[in-house]
């Protein structure tokens, strides 16, 4: 029901899911995401939104004029890059794209790619450390490697694809599944399109 609305990122597990699945746990959204049915987005305001892969287009390659659109760090253009000619991939051999193969590093970019929207990744694990990256800070040392090895299996990262464009009956559809009674004041476009 929530898929393509915006919401404040920490709203989805302190609020939204738990209020809709009984019993609700971390790893029941990792799991949905496991699946390959849905991907999140961040988007540059701070809210985040699912999609289901259908809705993607996977015919689509303007990868290069991102690179000219954007403003990267020049971490974050090196695994674009990567990302761009290898597809989907897993943290630790992205890092070895960087100099020095330094795993924090390749984090810390592919999370400032995911804050423009750029990429996304199998696991929400990554959304819940950046959440959390001002109490991770405070943690012990044993508890921050911990959380770098965490993020080193949460699975693939790759690049966030343009959902396709919705006919205008797939669009009332949509509205009519999602609120029922639409006008002016209720409607909102979902969010990638």
């Amino acid at each position: 029901r929530y898929q393509r609305q915006a919401f404040p990122i920490a709203f989805w597990e302190e609020i939204l899911l738990p209020a809709r699945v009984k019993n609700y746990r971390e790893a029941h959204l990792d799991s949905v995401l496991a699946q390959g049915e849905y991907t999140w987005r961040l988007t540059p305001e701070g809210s985040l939104y699912f999609v289901p892969t259908q809705d993607l287009d996977w015919q689509w390659d303007g990868w290069d004029q991102i690179l000219t659109q954007e403003k990267l760090s020049e971490e974050e253009g090196i695994l674009y890059r990567e990302l761009a000619k290898r597809g989907a991939s897993f943290l630790k051999p992205l890092s070895k794209c960087l100099p020095g193969e330094n795993v924090e590093a390749a984090q810390e970019a592919l999370l400032g790619l995911a804050q423009k929207g750029l990429v996304c990744a199998d696991s929400f694990l990554p959304v819940r450390q950046w959440l959390n990256r001002d109490k991770l800070a405070r943690r012990t040392l044993r508890q921050r490697v911990n959380a770098r090895v965490a993020a080193m299996s949460v699975g693939r990262w790759e690049l966030t694809r343009p959902v396709c464009e919705k006919s205008l009956e797939e669009w009332l559809e949509h509205l009519f599944t999602r609120q029922g009674i639409v006008c002016r004041k209720t409607w909102q476009k979902p969010e990638g399109d």
